[in-house]
């Protein structure tokens, strides 16, 4: 399953959309408070142009007024806003005085402005959004009423629309619940009687209404609408649904909806999770992967988007409409969770982000890239030289020879890193597979130089073995995930790696003996440095610290101390008192602003002292002596008391 820490960010700016702009948009502007028909319940304006502009005069939808139910009560659901509730009470009471048809049952599908009936016919897709919005009013508000009247659409439907012979449900009927000669939701062809689309929105109000009510004849129903969407409605060789059928299940066309297929993937996918059925859920899994990896190659335009048809392998109509864009979120996030692919993240995240915002970063991710890489490239080459093929070599190069082989070495680095990139699956978070991959490094080599440096009784062998065990071990560790994702992640296997290598390291130096050996010395700190740090206390800098730095040292250890103070207490008062997502938002917003702030201090800073240390750097190599011994290594100590390397 998903890492939620991975998509923890992606998620909080979902759900502040959700609670800073979209509901309050709503809240603010769609309640009808027209005097004029208060009478009826006021509920919710019908229409509302681009500019703001409320159509007084417009009818009012089923469709529309239950998926405001369904909102608000999932809302308040999550985050127990009073005002959430009120609106879904709102929304409840209009539907319950206005389009639940007191003597027929079920619900009218249009209302004039007044909340009177202008069209009392019974559309299924209508009914299964009541269903849907009613049983979610009931989760969270455990209102009986509201539960007692889906189960009583619920009835209806399997009364009057199931077909007994054929399977699924006949969707247009009359206000008596009289059968129409074809589906209102269909294209127009005579022998369309069944469409995806409502079988669709009936699965997923019964998916809801299951949720509420654990009914043996609802459960049987939910699994024959997986039967029939596995056996009639999905493609078995594209993974892309038909669309519209006749009594028995014949498609009438060959045209491929992208945003229903995508949106399919994860609806069927939640039925089969609240069923609790291993293996049919094991099932939907598998085809609900196949459907979204179809509209990943099919469906999506260059720019992210996703196209609204197809036919033949052909995109019939471009237009990019809210809603499918709104369910590839969605339906490529459980993607991912099922998968742990990180292309569905990729797609999901383009919708999330504009497309020059991610344009730009793209850009600086690029750059980034860049810019690490040539400091990698140079680091990991230039170590392998000094301390592999010159060692192994046992003869200094000439200067020609050192940068020809440095440049080889780098070169070789490079092609590691892009047949690496290549063939290793990356299952984890970016910075949890850098730490994986730093730990090469920091599990072995950084034990060793800090034991080197500050433990006087570490060892030459107790540091070959740390820096083995350390190798050794994670690359066990990028083997194991290979297979098994769900092992520790890169984070938490460098940091174990790590302990196991210091308890290697100290446990191995007080086993083994070693020669002594002149740290001042093989340091090349002179007499004189030597003699002052003997006077210095713990809290001094030494001498050759520039008098700006003695500035900024103190001020880095304080800004280092007040964080460890602040997430302490954070954490502290976070475990008692739970802290509102608004609050977070405010810190965040001021701690980025003071962080750009400082950052352009620190980044003038930097430029000015750049490029006067690089004018330094060009005056000093005019005068500088060139010393060719110099390779990179440590010959000028007492030879006697070194090993043999």
């Amino acid at each position: 399953m998903i890492d939620k820490g991975q998509i923890n960010d992606f998620l909080k700016n979902a759900q502040n959309e959700l609670g800073q702009d979209i509901l309050p948009f709503w809240i603010k502007n769609c309640q009808d408070d027209d005097p004029a028909q208060r009478w009826a319940g006021g509920g919710f304006i019908g229409r509302m142009s681009n500019d703001g502009t409320i159509a007084k005069d417009a009818p009012k939808g089923l469709v529309l007024n239950a998926r405001i139910l369904w909102t608000f009560s999932a809302a308040y659901r999550f985050k127990k806003n009073e005002e959430y509730l009120q609106m879904a009470k709102r929304a409840y009471d209009y539907i319950m005085q206005n389009f639940v048809d007191k003597k027929f049952g079920g619900a009218y599908w249009l209302l004039d402005h007044t909340g009177k009936a202008i069209d009392d016919s019974k559309e299924i897709y209508g009914q299964a959004f009541l269903i849907y919005g009613l049983s979610e009013y009931y989760l969270a508000t455990a209102d009986s009423a509201a539960l007692e009247k889906a189960k009583e659409i619920f009835s209806l439907i399997e009364k009057h629309c199931h077909d007994d012979a054929n399977k699924g449900y006949f969707e247009t009927f009359s206000r008596d619940w009289k059968a129409a000669e074809k589906a209102m939701l269909a294209t127009g062809d005579p022998r369309e009687k069944k469409t995806m689309n409502t079988h669709l929105h009936l699965l997923e109000a019964y998916t809801n209404l299951y949720r509420a009510w654990k009914d043996e004849k609802l459960k049987a129903r939910l699994n024959e609408l997986i039967e029939v969407f596995q056996g009639h409605i999905i493609n078995a060789e594209t993974f892309h649904f038909k669309l519209f059928f006749d009594e028995q299940w014949h498609s009438t066309n060959n045209i491929v909806s992208f945003g229903h297929d995508i949106e399919g993937s994860w609806l069927l996918t939640e039925t089969a999770e609240v069923l609790g059925q291993p293996n049919r859920a094991t099932t939907v899994r598998e085809w609900s992967l196949k459907m979204a990896q179809a509209v990943y190659e099919q469906g999506l335009d260059g720019d992210g988007g996703l196209f609204y048809e197809g036919k033949d392998g052909k995109i019939i109509n471009s237009d990019k409409e809210w809603w499918p864009q709104a369910e590839t979120v969605v339906g490529f996030l459980n993607a991912y969770q099922l998968s742990g692919q990180e292309k569905f993240l990729r797609a999901a995240l383009k919708y999330i982000l504009p497309t020059g915002l991610f344009g730009g970063f793209a850009g600086f991710v690029l750059f980034a890239f860049m810019s690490t890489h040539t400091s990698y490239l140079l680091a990991w080459g230039g170590t392998l030289v000094q301390d592999v093929i010159i060692p192994v070599r046992n003869k200094r190069f000439e200067p020609r020879q050192h940068m020809m082989w440095i440049r080889i070495s780098i070169i070789f680095v490079a092609l590691f890193i892009v047949l690496f990139s290549t063939f290793y699956p990356l299952n984890d978070r970016i910075f949890m597979f850098l730490d994986l991959t730093g730990g090469l490094f920091l599990s072995g080599c950084s034990v060793v130089l800090l034991g080197g440096l500050y433990f006087k009784r570490g060892t030459i062998t107790a540091a070959f073995t740390s820096m083995i065990t350390g190798i050794v071990l994670t690359i066990s560790g990028f083997i194991y995930r290979i297979y098994d994702p769900e092992f520790l992640n890169g984070t938490v296997m460098s940091f174990y790696i790590a302990l196991i290598c210091i308890a290697e390291f100290v446990s191995v130096s007080f086993l083994t003996k070693d020669v002594n050996i002149d740290l001042n010395e093989l340091l090349n700190r002179r007499k004189e440095d030597i003699e002052a740090r003997k006077n210095l206390k713990w809290y001094q800098l030494s001498p050759e610290v520039p008098r700006g730095d003695r500035i900024l040292i103190p001020c880095m250890y304080a800004a280092i101390a007040l964080f460890i103070i602040g997430f302490i207490g954070t954490w502290i008062y976070n475990s008692f008192v739970d802290i509102p997502t608004e609050k977070w938002m405010s810190f965040w917003h001021g701690y980025i602003c003071a962080m750009f702030g400082l950052g352009g201090i620190f980044l003038l800073w930097v430029i000015t002292g750049g490029f006067r240390d690089l004018f330094r750097l060009f005056k000093n190599l005019k005068i500088q002596k060139v010393d060719v011994t110099d390779d990179g290594r440590v010959t000028s100590h007492h030879t006697e008391n070194l090993p043999n390397t």
